[in-house]
């Protein structure tokens, strides 16, 4: 099948179902003056500050770069700054309506800010366009209009997810879940324990677990399911390696490094973990855990005399607690 007739098959039929007229995309004018985004910066820890300082100016010199705009939205986006993210992505696909990530992200920040379900769908149908091989897409779009309680339109999309990416335990996650308001708890178990084969630990796949069990007839291992996901949090995330290169990787405040350097340690990345750490200690200078894991990281690199320096002052942090 051409990549025009996969288009048309999961994307044509949902323009029909949520009554969209891309009103959305037609907005703004690239001969309009537009005002770049200047959020208030004061209570933000200086890299952040000094991030998002630089990328607003590399906008003021070129206004007509749509990379200049989209990098802009990346690093607000990175930061959560949702609404001036929008602004952003939306002049920067106003620019270059060819490149899959602008259009991309502004679905993505539109939905975090509360869009309607409609706007959201057309947005990332106008991505699916770009990039109809990109599961994550099919995945968000399904997500919305399971909200939505548009539940026969998820279901093809979540299929549609994972004819695109079989082991995909959210898209798996999400057809069980949509499976079970539709009246086939058979079906949803099926989905269900799949999803929990190829990634344990979520919450709310046990709790569609233990609905599926219930109206199967199964009341012990019902009352199992429950009874673990009381004791987990949600762990499925989008496994989108797009939005985490352009987004993921660009924040810079505390929390954001910090979470970085520990992906990066548990990959065993310890030239990048260092970069991260450093502005953590640059933020937190006086965080016993920024210290402790510096420790490790030099030591894994070998430079025994600056992991112990580091180890040392963690070890003295943690005392003076």
């Amino acid at each position: 099948m051409s990549r025009a007739g996969r288009i048309v098959l999961w994307c044509v039929p949902l323009a029909l179902i949520v009554g969209g007229t891309a009103f959305f995309l037609r907005v703004g004018d690239r001969h309009e003056p537009w005002t770049v985004p200047d959020p208030d910066t004061a209570e933000m820890q200086e890299p952040v500050t000094r991030l998002i300082r630089e990328s607003r100016a590399e906008v003021l010199r070129d206004p007509g770069s749509a990379a200049a705009w989209g990098r802009l939205g990346t690093v607000l986006d990175a930061h959560d700054l949702d609404h001036p993210a929008a602004i952003c992505y939306r002049h920067a696909h106003t620019l270059d309506p060819a490149d899959f990530r602008w259009v991309y992200f502004l679905a993505i920040v539109r939905d975090t800010i509360g869009a309607p379900a409609e706007e959201s769908v057309e947005l990332l149908q106008a991505a699916a366009e770009l990039e109809p091989q990109y599961p994550p897409v099919a995945a968000r779009m399904a997500d919305i209009l399971a909200r939505a309680g548009q539940w026969e339109q998820a279901q093809a999309v979540y299929e549609r997810a994972l004819e695109l990416a079989p082991d995909y335990p959210i898209a798996r996650r999400g057809l069980g879940q949509v499976l079970l308001a539709r009246g086939d708890p058979a079906g949803a178990l099926d989905q269900l324990e799949r999803a929990v084969r190829l990634r344990d630990g979520d919450r709310s796949t046990y709790a569609a677990l233990a609905q599926a069990y219930a109206q199967l007839g199964r009341p012990h291992e019902a009352r199992a399911a429950a009874d673990r996901s009381r004791t987990l949090s949600s762990r499925f995330n989008y496994r989108d390696s797009i939005r985490g290169a352009h987004v993921g990787n660009v924040g810079t405040s505390s929390t954001a490094v910090m979470s970085r350097a520990r992906f990066m340690m548990a990959n065993n990345l310890w030239d990048q973990a260092l970069t991260d750490l450093k502005l953590a200690e640059e933020m937190l200078p006086d965080d016993a855990w920024v210290q402790f894991q510096l420790g490790k990281v030099y030591r894994q690199l070998g430079n025994d005399e600056l992991a112990e320096k580091h180890l040392a002052r963690s070890r003295a942090l943690q005392g003076s607690e």
